[in-house]
């Protein structure tokens, strides 16, 4: 183990590489306790915007495999958000706690206040104790030695200075003097022989003391040089403890955040284009026709109409207009000519534009074209025709297979065991005018079951309490 024991050199050099360690790693602690702690503020602060990311994350408009996929990207993110919240957390609560309890109890003994509840750190607090109490010990004895060197150097050189003195007049007497000269300078000899041998007196008893003083400095400051290197071992010892914990923190922050990313991977590769593709082309799909311009109708005024009626009551023409349930469009080339109103007086009849639907619609219509949902008991066979022409849900079927019998009565609570193919919203109201209809309300949530060519779907809702369903106009209804 090394020891610190070439810590000496002149003017007592060792003592400030010594201290100046400690304080050296007391300013090491504090800087590591300040990275710990803004590592800390990051990290909590990237939970939260990372949790605020993932709570406004919505991808409900995506379908399919890809939807999946984008709400596994979600549940990852919330994921990776609590995992950096507990690394925040542990941070705080174990690494920082413990450089702030290091730096209390080094601040505590400096300023010899007593510490409590830090057992933890009774190894640091002895220590730092003894540390203080050794320098206190040591620059006493320091200043001791400095100020008796001082006085030792000054002893010396004034000992020297008068045995100089003595040597010079006891050459000055080796010569022939008159004996006058020769007795002033044996008392001036004698003068300063007395001083030089008091000098030599103060000289020995100074560097007696100054070696009695440095014996007791040399060993306390061998027990300040242990003290201290187990004090800096010992931290050492305690940061790289912290750090490698903190290191391990962040590594499983990365190998969660890692494994996040490869479950988002693993979800991507069940991805399916087709599958998506197909998907939405089943449920968003708005019909294969393209639909035509509308044809300018030259503006007919009540008059006009009048007397047309009046030249020809029965007309032979092309209707085109909402007969019961069945929208019938003039462009639809099943329709088109096949309903023969000759038989039949539209003389009194008005006409308005629907500007929604761009055909004319029939304000006033005999009683089984205008929608009540009931045919008279006595129309002929010719009124057969027309019903079943005005009918051709009758005969069509619907997007799922299913077609519309005559034969067999509609049950408006025999619910479809299949599951529905879409939801759609209602934009506006429709008021059911027979048995197979369904009377849905703006702002309802209607699942479809099947949808019809001519542009009638079946759905179900809530009527007096049972579920029921029924056929409502696609067009007053938003798929969702």
């Amino acid at each position: 183990m090394v020891a610190f024991d070439t810590f000496w050199g002149e003017q007592d050099q060792g003592y400030n590489a010594i201290f100046g360690r400690l304080r050296q790693g007391k300013h090491i602690c504090e800087q590591v306790l300040t990275l710990v702690k803004e590592r800390a503020a990051i990290e909590e602060d990237y939970a939260k915007k990372l949790a605020k990311l993932a709570k406004t994350f919505s991808p409900k408009e995506e379908i399919g495999t890809l939807r999946e996929a984008l709400d596994t990207l979600r549940t990852q993110l919330e994921i990776s958000a609590k995992t950096h919240a507990a690394m925040a957390s542990d941070v705080r609560t174990q690494i920082e706690k413990r450089l702030q309890e290091n730096m209390a109890i080094q601040a505590a003994v400096r300023k010899k206040v007593e510490i409590q509840n830090l057992k933890n750190m009774r190894w640091l607090l002895k220590f730092l104790s003894n540390i203080m109490q050794y320098q206190a010990v040591i620059d006493k004895h320091m200043k001791l030695k400095q100020s008796q060197t001082t006085a030792v150097l000054k002893s010396k050189e004034r000992y020297e200075s008068k045995s100089l003195e003595v040597e010079n007049l006891n050459l000055q007497l080796r010569g022939s003097l008159p004996q006058k000269e020769f007795d002033k300078l044996t008392l001036r000899r004698d003068k300063a022989q007395q001083a030089a041998n008091q000098s030599e007196v103060d000289y020995k008893s100074g560097t007696a003391k100054l070696m009695e003083i440095s014996s007791a400095w040399v060993t306390d400051w061998k027990t300040v040089c242990a003290e201290a290197l187990i004090l800096e071992t010992k931290r050492l010892e305690f940061l790289r403890d912290d750090i490698w914990d903190f290191a391990n923190m962040l590594s499983s922050v990365c190998v969660s955040d890692d494994q996040c990313c490869e479950n988002v991977r693993m979800k991507l590769e069940q991805f399916d284009l087709e599958s998506d593709l197909e998907l939405f082309v089943k449920t968003r799909s708005t019909g294969a026709k393209i639909p035509e311009p509308i044809e300018y109708v030259k503006y007919r005024t009540r008059e006009e109409l009048e007397r047309q009626a009046a030249e020809n009551p029965y007309p032979s023409q092309t209707f085109t207009g909402t007969l019961g349930h069945n929208s019938l469009n003039a462009n639809n080339d099943n329709y088109k000519g096949r309903f023969d109103t000759s038989s039949y007086n539209f003389s009194t009849a008005s006409f308005r534009s629907d500007s929604k639907e761009g055909s004319i619609m029939s304000n006033t219509l005999p009683r089984y074209l205008s929608g009540d949902g009931e045919l008279p008991t006595n129309f002929d066979t010719a009124d057969r025709k027309l019903s079943l022409a005005a009918d051709p849900l009758s005969n069509q079927p619907s997007e799922n297979g299913d077609s519309y019998d005559d034969d067999e009565p509609y049950d408006p609570y025999d619910l479809p065991k299949t599951e529905y193919i879409c939801e759609v919203q209602v934009k506006y109201d429709y008021l059911s005018q027979a048995v197979e209809e369904l009377t849905i309300k703006k702002g309802q949530i209607i699942p479809v079951w099947s949808k019809g060519e001519d542009g009638w779907w079946e759905g179900s809702a809530v009527e007096n309490g049972r579920t029921r369903k029924g056929l409502f106009p696609s067009n007053f209804v938003t798929v969702l």
